[in-house]
């Protein structure tokens, strides 16, 4: 399970990822990075990983197409 927390400030948008970055989880997180970068005016994306607790391949390539 993978619980995403978007926190959008006036300077950040700011990801909270907690759980596990892997199989069906990684295409969610696809789809949430997409809805809100649409829809953000910040010029700064922050994601934060600290409550990660494993990614797999997919999730570690998904992490690097977003950075």
């Amino acid at each position: 399970m993978l619980r995403i927390t978007a926190n959008d400030s006036p300077r950040v948008l700011t990801l909270r990822l907690e759980g596990r970055l892997e199989g069906s989880w990684v295409h969610e997180l696809e789809q949430c990075w997409r809805s809100l970068l649409r829809g953000t005016r910040q010029s700064a994306v922050y994601v934060a990983l600290t409550g990660v607790t494993h990614v797999d391949a997919a999730g570690k390539a998904r992490l690097t197409e977003m950075h």
